[in-house]
């Protein structure tokens, strides 16, 4: 993989990583909020009827769709970092 050489960026600089962790640990979340309803009631014939049912939606919006926007934002945000 070709690599350009950017003599302003400092190599030696330890790489922050945990934004990233946060950012796909919550779109992970949101995700699963979305899918538990029918993944629970794939489940109810080995695990009998769940009680509780986390809603599908907040402020009417799905969070599956809150997951989509903050996932696009974040590629947005990470190509335009390098056009600079």
């Amino acid at each position: 993989m070709h690599r350009e050489f950017d003599p302003t960026a400092n190599p030696f600089r330890p790489v922050v990583v945990w934004p990233l962790y946060l950012l796909t640990s919550l779109v992970a979340v949101l995700m699963l909020l979305d899918l538990w309803p029918m993944v629970a009631s794939w489940l109810e014939p080995w695990t009998g009827p769940w009680s509780w049912q986390p809603p599908r939606e907040l402020f009417g919006l799905r969070f599956a769709l809150f997951a989509a926007i903050i996932g696009g934002a974040r590629s947005l945000y990470a190509s335009l970092e390098k056009l600079t």
